[in-house]
């Protein structure tokens, strides 16, 4: 599925009165807009691998903070975490990883670090391994002004370039992430995950 999620932050502001002052409370909302994307099947490959890449990365992550859970050592920190990503990317058989964009691997990473302090914390089981087709996706975390030009509807994402997408609503507000979420077949949009891509019957059929 190909999809997207957009936070951004808005200010609202509230007032209230004590003992006879008054006082304003400005607080930050996230809201998430969603769009249907328009890719070409270039960008759609692009988009599949990096999200495959991130599942890799997210799986040997928890692979060895697991080793480290059964031999009774402290689970791996974040930084140690990303020096281990470093290695990957220059080993031969992992040469791939190097297509992805790079804060999507890293913020997978951070991803798993969280997940592991929720586990720790007794809030969440650990951490499980992911298949395809589990919820396949990437996460930019920074989003820079230039990258977003809706005015032309389109966005730029990492070692992708500018892809189209079909602009249903306003936005305003300043973009802060996006959330792209990766399957062959239709476009479609889904509440609250983003930008999505339904898989037609017959590719479900011929799926493994």
């Amino acid at each position: 599925m190909i999809g997207a999620q957009i936070p951004f932050a808005q200010t609202r502001a509230k007032h209230a009165f004590s003992k006879g002052r008054c006082r304003i409370e400005v607080m930050k909302a996230n809201i998430a807009y969603k769009f249907e994307l328009m890719p070409t099947r270039e960008q759609k490959r692009i988009f599949a691998q990096a999200a495959g890449c991130r599942r890799f990365v997210w799986n040997k992550a928890i692979e060895l903070q697991k080793r480290c859970l059964e031999q009774e050592v402290p689970f791996l920190k974040y930084t140690e975490l990303a020096g281990r990503l470093v290695l990957w990317k220059k080993e031969d058989d992992m040469l791939w990883l190097q297509e992805a964009p790079s804060q999507a691997l890293q913020q997978c990473l951070m991803d798993a670090s969280a997940a592991i302090q929720a586990f720790k914390a007794k809030k969440k089981g650990f951490p499980k391994f992911q298949a395809r087709g589990d919820g396949d996706s990437f996460r930019i975390p920074q989003v820079r002004p230039t990258d977003w030009d809706e005015a032309n509807g389109r966005v730029r994402i990492p070692k992708t370039g500018f892809v189209r997408f079909r602009k249903s609503r306003p936005i305003q507000g300043k973009i802060k992430q996006m959330t792209v979420s990766v399957e062959c077949g239709h476009c479609l949009g889904r509440d609250g995950d983003g930008f999505r891509q339904r898989r037609s019957a017959s590719s479900r059929r011929g799926r493994h």
